[in-house]
């Protein structure tokens, strides 16, 4: 993975493979967990999305649920849901709005799924109070 962009495949094996019974998957942008694996809204754990609804997507979001409160998560920091390329998350809480990743089209600085996964790691860890906080 290092620091190059990571597909749908890579992400869906490395989030089962680090957090079992936490992990909700890989999504694009128009779905979430609830739609694909009939879940409720309440049900707690940490997943993948894209900002696009189709093949090869643009750029990964942590999405992350505990008690029916949901945060997202985007290494770039911004705190715009619903805006822009987050248009497809209206109403969303965001974490804060430090970037982690600086916006570039330079493939050695397209690491947003290895930071996703990261975040989720924090909020299988922290839960909902450190989420907020990344």
């Amino acid at each position: 993975m290092g620091s190059r962009t990571t597909n749908t495949n890579e992400l869906e094996a490395m989030g089962s493979r680090l957090m079992p019974g936490f992990w909700l998957g890989v999504f694009p942008a128009t779905q979430q967990p609830d739609d694909a694996q009939g879940l409720n809204n309440d049900s707690d754990g940490f997943c993948i999305v894209n900002t696009m609804n189709r093949a090869p997507g643009k750029h990964w979001l942590g999405l992350y649920r505990e008690n029916g409160q949901s945060v997202l998560y985007d290494s770039f920091g911004r705190d715009d849901a619903g805006q822009g390329d987050l248009r497809h998350f209206p109403g969303f809480a965001m974490t804060e709005p430090d970037a982690e990743q600086p916006v570039s089209r330079d493939a050695a600085l397209q690491y947003c799924g290895q930071a996703c996964l990261a975040f989720g790691l924090v909020c299988q860890e922290g839960g909902m109070q450190a989420a907020k906080f990344i």
